[in-house]
């Protein structure tokens, strides 16, 4: 089955029970999944955890190219601290008293439940019959799948490329990656790319899309979550690239020096980045209502550029 074409899996897949489906995404020991929980930024997702130790985790990340800079947010950052104390618990009751199977998982799932693949580690390395089976209950019960890969080549191969958004370094990568049949890439944009708004295009044409959580935090001072948006599912409507300005700490420090040469002059995203926001007086926060329907509209409002 693991040299089956994709498009024939996910066939199959469609007209098999949600049992059995269950028992095949278990198959694959090395992925640890978690009920919805939500947070502010993230909104309610379950969450595929892989590895069951720190160096299994980083295998499936293999040839990318933040792993050995050790720029990688998720393996050296708090997603990896989060996943520590999963792993102890793991090795103290094992895979299922542990809360860790996707039977576990699939049991919590209800309508407005994402799943997100993966917080940390890149499941485009793991059983692609576990992987495929799990999206395929996460699509059945639950709202959708937000998933990467970095293995995006791999994944192209051997016919996958509607599981994941292809993960990717460059604009080039993506046109690349979107040639080879994937719906949509993500991508890492320049950490001032917000001064030049929220739209852009890839040397091939394709237009692309700032990330909105990251746009409308940063630009416009409003929230949306992840589960609010949904561009990241593959099989969602919306930009077929998505860009992500580069945040950590070499773009935090350059956007600080830079405000604070602008001084009262610098935008809005730039004072956002440097963390100069809060020195003035808070407006009003809207309800939760409000919030979220003046949250909605603006993400509608960034589709309809694209189309």
């Amino acid at each position: 089955m693991n040299n089956t074409p994709g498009p024939v899996l996910a066939a199959a897949m469609a007209a098999m029970p949600t049992s059995e489906l269950v028992a095949l995404a278990d198959t694959d020991e090395r992925a640890l999944w978690r009920p919805g929980t939500a947070n502010s930024k993230t909104g309610n997702v379950a969450s595929l955890y892989i590895g069951r130790t720190k160096e299994e985790s980083r295998a499936t990340c293999e040839g990318c190219p933040l792993l050995p800079t050790k720029r990688c947010y998720a393996q050296f950052g708090t997603p990896n601290l989060g996943a520590s104390s999963m792993r102890k618990r793991y090795a103290e009751k094992g895979r299922e008293a542990g809360g860790y199977s996707f039977a576990n998982l699939a049991a919590t799932l209800t309508p407005d439940t994402w799943l997100r693949d993966a917080q940390l580690g890149d499941s485009g390395r793991l059983d692609r019959v576990a992987i495929r089976a799990a999206h395929t209950v996460a699509r059945r019960l639950g709202k959708g799948v937000i998933a990467y890969t970095h293995a995006w080549r791999e994944v192209a191969e051997r016919g996958d490329e509607d599981l994941w958004c292809a993960s990717t370094g460059s604009l080039e990568e993506a046109d690349e990656a979107l040639a080879a049949g994937f719906r949509r890439a993500t991508t890492v944009l320049p950490w001032d790319a917000y001064g030049n708004g929220r739209t852009f295009k890839t040397p091939g044409g394709t237009p692309g899309i700032i990330c909105p959580n990251l746009y409308l935090e940063h630009v416009k001072g409003e929230k949306l979550s992840c589960s609010d948006c949904g561009m990241c599912d593959p099989q969602s409507k919306g930009a077929a690239v998505i860009g992500f300005p580069d945040h950590g700490n070499s773009g935090r420090g350059k956007a600080r020096s830079l405000a604070r040469k602008m001084g009262d002059t610098a935008p809005r995203w730039l004072r956002s980045l440097a963390g100069k926001l809060g020195t003035a007086a808070p407006k009003a926060t809207p309800g939760p209502s409000k919030a979220r329907a003046t949250a909605t509209a603006a993400l509608e409002n960034l589709r309809s550029l694209l189309g």
